[in-house]
């Protein structure tokens, strides 16, 4: 990793190389934001591991940016198509959009698989029992409904998280 200045700018930048999908070494240029020289390199470092980590890795990198909604919107695609294949009925259908929008509403739609944790599954039940009034069965069904759209996103290459782990026992 290689630090340097722009003309006219304060900050440092730092490059180095990369393999790319081909084989090749592939020169990558970042900026540090910072005119500290010390801090740049340890930034310019951790740039050039993460970057290191997309290359050696680019489907767990694409992995980060998959949203709560994105996996909903796959179980919902996918029992979409099995009611127009005559496999599941329309109900079923229905039933897993009301789920859907009920968990999207507590858990928000722009939050990242990659930061589902027990805790904030742990967090979701509570809420659901004290703000919104409803019973253990209600919950186990809306926990059914998300184990069922992270496996979908599991078989899909968008999320590599572990199901029992992070959802809650009994």
């Amino acid at each position: 990793m290689k630090l340097f200045k722009k003309e006219g700018n304060p900050n440092w930048y730092c490059w180095f190389y990369v393999l790319s999908e081909s084989g090749e070494k592939e020169r990558v240029k970042r900026c540090t934001n910072t005119d500290d020289k010390r801090l740049a390199e340890s930034v310019g470092k951790q740039l050039e591991r993460e970057a290191v980590k997309v290359a050696e890795n680019p489907q767990r990198e694409a992995q980060r940016s998959v949203t709560l909604k994105d996996a909903m919107d796959l179980l919902v695609k996918d029992r979409e198509v099995k009611v127009r294949a005559g496999k599941k009925t329309q109900a079923t259908e229905d039933y897993y959009k009301a789920k859907v929008k009920s968990i999207l509403k507590v858990l928000g739609e722009e939050l990242k698989l990659t930061s589902l944790t027990a805790d904030k599954l742990d967090s979701f039940c509570e809420s659901r029992r004290t703000k919104d009034k409803v019973s253990e069965n209600t919950i186990h069904k809306d926990l059914s409904t998300l184990r069922l759209a992270l496996q979908l996103a599991k078989r899909a290459g968008k999320w590599s998280g572990d199901l029992d782990t992070i959802l809650p026992l009994g």
